[in-house]
């Protein structure tokens, strides 16, 4: 998804540039075009400018149309609105001016068209700006600036592959023999980059894998050979879903230290023992608490009125999947505490590349796995929460995701609660008063977030 917005961006803005050229530049020039020489020079412009607009015409409408169809805010909407816009106007005044052009030169004609294609200009002009607010707020996107941030990674000599040990349970071991270094490593087959997953333990690969690793240096501009190696499911194994396989990540550093978190957070519950532990992705991540790094806490009011006089701790991580939370279970970070409930709310990041079974699986084993690391803990397992305005593929796929995990209620200490229809109106559209980027709720949206849990929340907690 990311991906097409970058393609739809690049080819809108190439657009903007080309025509604010043919505004300020081309066609002005017409006018000075010797009227004997013009029919040439006129033909080659329509024909050379054809060649270059046509491609990046077709990129930009198919993106939309694909943008709009999975789901997309308001400034992306009008943004699109105005596709039309700019063809009607072309068909209506271009094509018929630069047609009666083709016959010869025309002051008035030439002029006519220069005052008419400023409605061209504007519209996608403006389409710009509303595309970039779009991918300045999209959640989807966020990784898409990141890259543009990051120093880039050169490929040093210096820095030999990692070397890997594999123990006979199928755990595997990375070490760098450079000082001052780190490896990053991948399970999904992409070359690891500096965004790739910190190793930061032994990787349990006892169901196989494909894995890659590189050394880098600590700031990350540097990066040596690539380890590949593909690792068989041991006898009596099978290969499973990229969403149960436990596995860190760093999808948006330099601007959010993962790894950070992970020691800030640990050791906050760890002093706090909670009796509500919140886990899950960015929506609980940007709730509130404690604030760690550089991501607003967009619910900080409606947490401190309602978790400022009980324990609470938040383990919510920007980005994070299911097979990250999984990760963070396995390496100690609910380890020595007891929580009466933990309300768990993950699934939602894991919803553009992977089935609904498969985000239901990963879902079941997180809550297999805190059943085991918190056996007095009740769960409140909540349904994940619509994305995008309107109904679209990925809110299809959240409701069979959510109607499997339902059945995990009343199973496993668990108790499930679907609060995703609070944040609807009656056409089925997210309200934007509550989730502005139609992803994260607002303050307004936290406080509806907070009342809709209080209920079974106040209940668990008086439950032995």
């Amino acid at each position: 998804m990311t991906l097409i917005f970058a393609i739809h961006l690049a080819a809108t803005w190439m657009l903007v540039g080309l025509i604010w050229v043919v505004q300020i530049l081309v066609y002005p020039q017409f006018l000075r075009v010797d009227a004997s020489q013009f029919k040439t020079y006129h033909f080659a412009h329509c024909f050379r400018i054809g060649l270059a607009v046509a491609p990046l015409l077709f990129m930009e409408a198919a993106t939309a149309a694909w943008i709009v169809y999975r789901g997309c805010d308001l400034n992306f909407i009008l943004s699109a609105c105005l596709i039309p816009v700019i063809w009607i106007t072309t068909a209506i005044f271009q094509a018929p001016q630069h047609t009666r052009l083709l016959k010869g030169f025309d002051a008035c004609l030439i002029r006519r068209l220069i005052l008419t294609n400023w409605i061209r200009t504007l519209a996608w002009t403006a389409r710009g700006i509303l595309v970039s607010l779009t991918l300045i707020h999209h959640p989807l996107l966020l990784s898409l600036f990141t890259v543009g941030s990051l120093p880039h990674v050169e490929t040093s000599s210096q820095f030999a592959a990692p070397v890997m040990q594999v123990s006979p349970g199928g755990t595997i071991t990375l070490q760098s023999s450079e000082p001052d270094s780190l490896i990053l490593y991948t399970l999904d087959g992409t070359e690891p980059v500096a965004l790739s997953n910190p190793y930061l333990a032994p990787i349990e690969l006892a169901c196989g894998g494909a894995l890659k690793a590189r050394v880098f240096s600590k700031d990350r501009r540097e990066a040596g050979a690539v380890l590949q190696a593909s690792v068989e499911p041991l006898p009596g194994r099978q290969a499973l879903p990229s969403t149960v396989v436990p596995v860190t990540q760093d999808r948006s550093w330099p601007q959010y230290d993962w790894q950070q978190r992970l020691a800030l957070t640990a050791a906050a519950v760890q002093r706090s023992k909670p009796e509500i532990l919140f886990i899950g992705d960015s929506i609980l991540h940007f709730f509130g608490g404690e604030k760690w790094d550089s991501y607003a806490l967009a619910g900080q009011d409606t947490w401190k009125e309602h978790y400022s006089s009980r324990k609470v701790g938040n383990l919510g991580f920007g980005w994070d999947k299911t097979e990250n939370v999984l990760w963070r279970l396995q390496h100690g970070t609910v380890d020595g505490i007891s929580p009466k409930v933990v309300v768990l709310l993950i699934g939602t990041n894991n919803v553009s590349s992977c089935s609904a079974s498969d985000i239901a699986l990963g879902i079941k084993s997180i809550v297999l796995e805190i059943e085991q690391r918190l056996p007095h803990s009740h769960i409140l397992l909540l349904g994940i929460l619509p994305r995008g305005e309107n109904p679209n593929p990925l809110r299809d796929k959240i409701a069979e995701v959510n109607g499997v995990i339902a059945k995990l209620d009343g199973t496993h200490q668990v108790s499930f609660l679907d609060i995703g229809a609070k944040f609807l109106n009656p056409e089925g559209c997210i309200n934007k008063d509550l989730m502005p980027g139609f992803l994260h709720p607002n303050e307004k949206g936290y406080r509806i977030l907070a009342e809709a849990i209080e209920p079974a929340l106040t209940k668990l907690l008086k439950t032995d």
